[in-house]
């Protein structure tokens, strides 16, 4: 998709991570929603770290970090 130079473009963060399309119950408070769904979630569907080229660099450090406390 191309759009025109200095053209803003915004994702509804809070939208898109409470989608029904995507979750099955989008408004409720479930941690472990990440773990028994596994493989059903869209990789876009939740921006914890963001994406794209302006991904925050935390990212990989809490993959590092969350692979040294399986491990132990």
């Amino acid at each position: 998709m191309n759009f025109p130079s200095g053209t803003f473009i915004f994702t509804n963060v809070r939208g898109l991570q409470r989608h029904p399309q995507h979750w099955e119950r989008p408004l409720g408070f479930d941690p472990d929603r990440f773990l028994s769904n596994k493989d059903k979630i869209v990789k876009s569907s939740f921006l914890t770290f963001g994406g794209g080229a302006r991904a925050c660099p935390g990212n990989f450090f809490k993959k590092f970090v969350a692979k040294l406390k399986l491990k132990q």
